[in-house]
């Protein structure tokens, strides 16, 4: 279980760089200093789509950053958001403290003709030198973390645990919790997008995050690689699910070597 993070030093500040981003499809192993992962983006009937993934690294690729966000809607509108919203993260890319980036982000996108749409994130921060995982939510789906110590996937808080956030891009002087936990060799996370959960099981009831989590405990029991679970969770929802993705579909599968 994570803990709010509480801070009083003055923060370092550091030089970081982007490794990944963007709102394409992708289909990506992925080397990020103690992480390796891969990373599936499947805009919707587009190339480029409201789902957004971004990447970078900081103090000699120790620190990890990580965003995944997701512009609502469907439509060229919200690729343009998408878009602006990875030029905003490459501003802020220096800033590693997870509430201040979202309060930032939040305020210029608050300035900009959104026409209506909202963007929801969640940011985050390993540290690999010494395990620590910071986070903050933005309305955004609760990551799922592998827990090697205990052998089984759980929610990263839930998000009926703390508030998860307003989404960006609605209400000015909004503050977002940073939540804080330390992650072992071995763990394993899980970042989405609501086009994932979303998907009909049947014509009454959606997957849902709790049904996602039943099919990840299915799909990862191997401890395959990040691409092979990835692919297999994907063929999971497919055979367990009646419908088919209707909306941007993002996938971040990351593991701590």
């Amino acid at each position: 279980m994570g803990n709010i993070s509480t801070r009083k030093a003055v923060a370092k500040r550091f030089t970081c760089h982007e490794v990944w981003g963007g709102n394409e499809r992708a289909e990506l192993d992925i080397d990020f200093g103690r992480l390796t992962g891969y990373l599936l983006s499947l805009p919707y009937q587009t190339d480029k789509g409201g789902d957004l993934y971004f990447l970078s690294l900081c103090d000699q690729e120790m620190l990890s950053k990580i965003v995944v966000a997701d512009v609502a809607g469907h439509g060229e509108i919200v690729s343009q958001v998408a878009a602006g919203l990875r030029t905003l993260l490459r501003q802020n890319v220096n800033e590693v403290d997870n509430t201040k980036l979202l309060v930032s982000l939040n305020e210029s996108l608050r300035h900009k003709p959104l026409k209506g749409k909202f963007v929801t994130m969640v940011a985050a921060t390993f540290n690999g030198h010494n395990g620590n995982f910071v986070y903050a939510y933005a309305g955004h789906p609760t990551v799922l973390r592998f827990n090697s110590a205990l052998g089984r996937w759980q929610f990263l808080d839930a998000v009926e645990t703390y508030n998860s956030g307003v989404p960006l891009g609605i209400i000015g002087d909004t503050e977002y919790i940073q939540m804080k936990t330390r992650l072992n060799d071995g763990d394993i996370l899980l970042f989405y997008t609501d086009g994932i959960v979303d998907v009909k099981k049947t014509s009454e009831e959606r997957l849902s995050i709790n049904g996602l989590l039943e099919l990840l405990q299915r799909a990862a029991r191997d401890h395959r690689t990040p691409r092979q679970m990835a692919d297999s969770l994907i063929k999971e929802i497919a055979e367990s699910c009646e419908g088919s993705f209707t909306d941007d579909v993002t996938l971040l599968i990351l593991k701590v070597n």
